[in-house]
């Protein structure tokens, strides 16, 4: 839902071992944007999908072989549960500062975020499930700004971390997979819950 560019498509399993794998081409997903970009964007060839069970996304070495070898894109998940792991503790970004400044180093590779998993003060019962209530919603919707804050166009990562080229995140995927049972509300998929929480988050977003 952008500008003058309809988004690129990937889709991903819940992280469930650490690894890389390349999805060529990617497939179809639901993405959110916020920013228009040129007309004449460059096509992405080689997208590779990072899984990781732990905040620490990847090491920098692995990412820049990832640069090395051409690798455009990158989608993985920003995981609440790893940047707000206490009700009262605020945001901790220190690991994906650093997968960010990874890719954004040198030759940049764009990053595809899908946004999940809600931390254990939200979904006691169920660990990742996305909030639905008004008062969970309320912390998710700071949670997404604080990412667009950090990491979007005119990101306060860009300008307060030397060395790095500017490369904001512009296209924001909301959750992943809800049409399985281990992705969304008790083990039961259910597209009218989905629907609204989607179309809510796009608003937060753009």
């Amino acid at each position: 839902m952008r500008g003058p560019r309809l988004p690129k498509k990937a889709t991903m399993n819940r992280p469930s071992s650490a690894g890389i794998r390349a999805l060529l081409p990617l497939a179809a997903a639901l993405f959110l944007t916020v920013a228009a970009v040129p007309a004449q964007a460059a096509k992405v060839q080689h997208g590779v999908q990072l899984v990781h069970n732990e905040p620490k996304i990847a090491e920098p070495e692995a990412i820049t072989r990832m640069q090395q070898a051409h690798v455009d894109l990158i989608r993985t998940t920003f995981d609440w549960l790893y940047a707000e792991p206490t009700e009262d503790g605020g945001f901790d970004f220190t690991q994906l500062d650093d997968f960010m400044k990874a890719a954004s180093t040198g030759r940049r590779i764009q990053v595809l975020p899908a946004l999940v998993s809600s931390p254990n003060w939200i979904s006691p019962k169920q660990p990742g499930d996305p909030p639905l209530g008004t008062a969970e919603l309320n912390r998710w919707d700071a949670y997404v700004r604080a990412l667009i804050a950090r990491y979007g166009d005119n990101g306060t990562f860009f300008t307060d971390t030397p060395g790095v080229t500017y490369n904001p995140i512009r296209d924001w995927q909301v959750w992943n997979e809800p049409n399985l049972k281990s992705f969304w509300t008790n083990q039961h998929p259910n597209a009218k819950e989905y629907e609204p929480f989607l179309a809510h988050t796009s608003k937060v977003i753009r």
